[in-house]
Protein backbone atom coordinates (compact mmCIF):
# COMPACT_ATOMS: atom_id res chain seq x y z
CA UNK A 1 0.00 0.00 0.00
CA UNK A 2 1.13 3.59 -0.90
CA UNK A 3 1.96 6.04 1.86
CA UNK A 4 0.87 9.52 1.87
CA UNK A 5 4.27 11.88 1.64
CA UNK A 6 4.68 15.41 2.66
CA UNK A 7 4.43 18.08 -0.52
CA UNK A 8 4.10 21.09 1.81
CA UNK A 9 4.26 21.39 5.49
CA UNK A 10 3.89 24.85 7.04
CA UNK A 11 3.22 26.49 10.78
CA UNK A 12 3.14 29.48 12.79
CA UNK A 13 2.61 29.40 16.57
CA UNK A 14 1.32 25.64 17.34
CA UNK A 15 -1.05 25.83 13.74
CA UNK A 16 -0.07 23.57 10.97
CA UNK A 17 -0.60 22.98 7.58
CA UNK A 18 0.34 19.95 5.56
CA UNK A 19 -0.40 19.19 1.75
CA UNK A 20 0.10 15.61 1.54
CA UNK A 21 0.07 13.52 -2.00
CA UNK A 22 0.09 10.03 -2.76
CA UNK A 23 1.23 8.54 -5.53
CA UNK A 24 -0.86 7.10 -7.95
CA UNK A 25 -0.94 4.72 -11.39
CA UNK A 26 -2.73 7.79 -12.76
CA UNK A 27 0.37 10.52 -11.25
CA UNK A 28 -0.22 12.41 -7.83
CA UNK A 29 -3.44 13.16 -5.78
CA UNK A 30 -3.74 15.74 -3.02
CA UNK A 31 -5.32 16.10 0.30
CA UNK A 32 -4.91 19.00 2.91
CA UNK A 33 -4.71 18.69 6.85
CA UNK A 34 -5.13 21.82 8.75
CA UNK A 35 -3.92 21.43 12.92
CA UNK A 36 -4.77 24.25 14.85
CA UNK A 37 -3.42 24.56 18.33
CA UNK A 38 -2.45 27.81 19.04
CA UNK A 39 -2.56 29.46 22.05
CA UNK A 40 -5.30 31.72 21.75
CA UNK A 41 -7.33 28.36 21.69
CA UNK A 42 -5.50 27.01 24.54
CA UNK A 43 -8.51 26.28 26.52
CA UNK A 44 -10.56 24.71 23.29
CA UNK A 45 -9.85 21.11 22.08
CA UNK A 46 -7.62 20.91 18.98
CA UNK A 47 -8.69 21.56 15.70
CA UNK A 48 -7.82 18.53 13.34
CA UNK A 49 -9.55 19.08 9.24
CA UNK A 50 -8.58 17.77 6.73
CA UNK A 51 -9.80 17.96 3.14
CA UNK A 52 -11.43 16.71 0.20
CA UNK A 53 -8.60 14.85 -2.61
CA UNK A 54 -7.95 16.35 -5.73
CA UNK A 55 -5.93 15.21 -8.45
CA UNK A 56 -4.21 18.18 -10.16
CA UNK A 57 -1.59 20.74 -8.78
CA UNK A 58 -4.08 23.74 -9.47
CA UNK A 59 -6.12 22.00 -7.20
CA UNK A 60 -3.69 21.06 -4.40
CA UNK A 61 -3.28 25.09 -4.74
CA UNK A 62 -6.41 25.98 -4.43
CA UNK A 63 -6.60 24.06 -1.04
CA UNK A 64 -3.98 25.36 0.92
CA UNK A 65 -5.10 28.95 -1.16
CA UNK A 66 -8.19 28.43 1.79
CA UNK A 67 -5.63 30.09 4.09
CA UNK A 68 -2.58 32.93 3.95
CA UNK A 69 0.06 29.83 3.36
CA UNK A 70 2.89 31.90 1.72
CA UNK A 71 2.77 33.97 5.27
CA UNK A 72 3.38 31.09 7.18
CA UNK A 73 6.42 29.23 7.94
CA UNK A 74 7.55 27.11 5.71
CA UNK A 75 8.82 23.53 7.76
CA UNK A 76 9.17 21.29 4.56
CA UNK A 77 8.75 21.11 0.82
CA UNK A 78 8.71 17.72 -0.61
CA UNK A 79 12.19 17.70 -3.59
CA UNK A 80 10.17 16.60 -6.44
CA UNK A 81 7.98 19.51 -5.81
CA UNK A 82 10.09 22.26 -4.71
CA UNK A 83 10.20 24.58 -7.78
CA UNK A 84 6.63 24.51 -7.97
CA UNK A 85 5.73 25.51 -4.93
CA UNK A 86 8.79 28.32 -5.27
CA UNK A 87 6.69 29.53 -8.40
CA UNK A 88 3.54 29.44 -6.52
CA UNK A 89 5.03 31.50 -3.60
CA UNK A 90 6.27 34.07 -6.01
CA UNK A 91 3.21 34.40 -8.04
CA UNK A 92 1.43 35.27 -4.83
CA UNK A 93 3.65 37.14 -3.38
CA UNK A 94 3.17 39.28 -6.64
CA UNK A 95 -0.12 40.20 -5.85
CA UNK A 96 -0.14 40.16 -2.11
CA UNK A 97 -0.80 43.60 0.04
CA UNK A 98 1.11 42.58 2.64
CA UNK A 99 4.65 41.95 0.93
CA UNK A 100 6.76 39.95 3.84
CA UNK A 101 10.64 40.07 2.54
CA UNK A 102 11.61 37.85 5.38
CA UNK A 103 9.02 35.05 4.74
CA UNK A 104 10.07 34.67 0.89
CA UNK A 105 13.38 34.56 2.09
CA UNK A 106 12.08 31.47 4.07
CA UNK A 107 10.70 29.93 1.11
CA UNK A 108 13.68 31.08 -0.96
CA UNK A 109 15.68 29.08 1.77
CA UNK A 110 13.41 25.96 1.82
CA UNK A 111 13.05 25.28 -2.12
CA UNK A 112 15.91 27.21 -4.02
CA UNK A 113 18.90 26.53 -1.36
CA UNK A 114 18.08 23.24 -0.61
CA UNK A 115 17.46 22.28 -4.42
CA UNK A 116 20.55 23.70 -5.36
CA UNK A 117 22.38 21.78 -2.06
CA UNK A 118 20.99 18.62 -3.31
CA UNK A 119 22.07 19.13 -6.94
CA UNK A 120 25.60 19.81 -5.31
CA UNK A 121 26.19 16.81 -2.87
Amino acid sequence: MEKNEVIIDVGAEGDELTLYGLRSAEGWVFSRRVIANSTERIYEARIQRTSQVVDTWPAALSLLDQYPWQHLYPIDVHPEFRRKVFDAVVERFKSDVEKNPRRLADWTNVCVTAEFSSLVN
